[in-house]
């Protein structure tokens, strides 16, 4: 059943993550609970001390790890980035690369250490209490003013310079939610949920006490205007920098197309296939299971080279199509 369940768990994984970055990205997250769960339990371990390699290698074998390092890379580069701008705003100075590096540095020596990473959980969650209550504020102006009639952004309007009733909403929320933790009344996992809601409700007061239900007809007409504008920039550029999509239909890009295909995805499917259902036995499974490990591995290298390469060549189509067209659009 635990075999199952990891399988199951590889494929929803990689069919799901297709779909799109939002749904994608939250069923991943599912899949790897369940990912883990299996593992552990064929561990025989508890789940909270299993790492992330264990799960790898159970689920995919040596692929496991390198689908790890990707996804890991993949995952860290947009927050390294974002950690390095907000590192360069407090050290102005210093090149973004260099702080970047240092952050990276210190990151990479932190996750070798078993308690950091096994604390990701509350990390997170503390970290998301932090926030939370900025996207109740945000969801409070964006989509429920303009149904009760108050105006968005109505402190730019009123020509206010600091949102005062936003920053005591956080601040309130801030309280609210750590002492909810110190208390120990719900786990730290659910807090994020009561702070949401106390963060729309005192939001929506403490802007309309502060004017937000109010007009302010010159500053909204300037606002109109502006957004006019704006509105008027985008359809300028959508009428000249129209881009039309070209796809690369030679012989040699369609072979390279095949190859990562029937190659870096058919063939361990048919062989995750042999695992989950042509089993019939412990023996069996382990003679599949190491069938599986050896060849996918190969597969996933032979993918990554392939896709890659049939990325650059319909760049490289894409980009000679645009040089022509910009030729003609000059002549």
């Amino acid at each position: 059943m635990q075999v199952i369940s990891l399988w199951v768990s590889v494929q929803v994984l990689c069919y799901c993550t297709a779909t799109g970055m939002m749904f994608g990205h939250y069923i991943a997250w599912i899949s790897a609970a369940l990912m883990g769960a299996a593992t552990a339990s064929i561990m025989k371990l508890s789940v909270a001390v299993v790492s992330p390699g264990d799960v790898a290698y159970y689920a995919l074998g040596a692929t496991g790890f390198v689908i790890v390092i990707i996804a890991g890379w993949t995952t860290a580069n947009p927050n390294l980035y974002r950690a390095g701008l907000a590192a360069q705003a407090v050290f102005p100075n210093v090149a973004r690369q260099k702080v970047t590096l240092v952050v990276g540095a210190v990151v990479v020596v932190l996750s070798a250490f078993p308690f950091i990473y096994r604390s990701i959980l509350p990390i997170l969650a503390y970290a998301g209490l932090v926030l939370v209550p900025i996207g109740g504020i945000v969801l409070a102006e964006q989509h429920i003013f303009p149904k009760l009639g108050y105006k968005t952004n109505w402190h730019r309007l009123k020509g206010v310079k600091d949102n005062m009733p936003a920053l005591i909403t956080w601040g309130i929320c801030l309280v609210f939610g750590f002492g909810l933790n110190f208390l120990n009344i719900i786990p730290f996992v659910y807090l994020f949920l009561p702070t949401w809601v106390l963060s729309i409700v005192c939001y929506t007061i403490l802007a309309k006490r502060a004017g937000a239900d109010k007009s302010y007809p010159e500053a909204e007409k300037r606002e109109a205007d502006f957004h006019r504008r704006v509105e008027e920039y985008h359809a300028e550029l959508a009428r000249t920098e129209s881009k039309e999509h070209v796809k690369d239909t030679s012989m040699l890009t369609k072979a390279i197309r095949a190859i990562w295909i029937v190659i870096g995805l058919v063939i361990p499917a048919i062989l995750a296939w042999r695992v989950l259902f042509n089993s019939p036995d412990l023996y069996a499974y382990y003679v599949n299971r190491e069938l599986f490990y050896d060849v996918t591995i190969w597969c996933t290298l032979i993918y990554f080279v392939f896709a890659w390469w049939d990325l650059q060549r319909s760049k490289s189509v894409q980009r000679s199509s645009q040089t022509s067209a910009e030729k003609v659009a000059a002549v």
